[in-house]
C-alpha cells in the first residue's frame, strides 16, 4: 500500500517543476494537491524507528 503511494507522490513531485510556464497556477495546483493526497504514511516507520534514537531507561537511565 504504501509503494504506490510513494511513487505517485514521487512522479507528482518531479512533475511540478516539469510543468513550467506552460501549465499555468491552475495545474501546479493540481499537482501540488494530488501529491498531497498521495503522501505516504510515515507514522508507523518513524515508530519503528525510536527504539533505536532513544537509549532504553531500564538499562541505561
Amino acid at each position: 500500500m504504501h509503494l504506490p503511494a510513494a511513487v505517485l507522490n514521487a512522479a507528482f513531485l518531479v512533475a511540478l517543476p516539469l510543468t513550467g510556464p506552460y501549465g499555468g497556477p491552475g495545474l501546479a495546483t493540481a499537482i501540488v494537491v494530488a501529491g498531497g493526497l498521495t503522501t505516504p504514511s510515515l507514522g508507523a516507520g518513524l515508530r519503528a524507528l525510536w527504539p533505536s534514537v532513544l537509549p532504553d531507561c531500564d538499562e541505561d537511565c
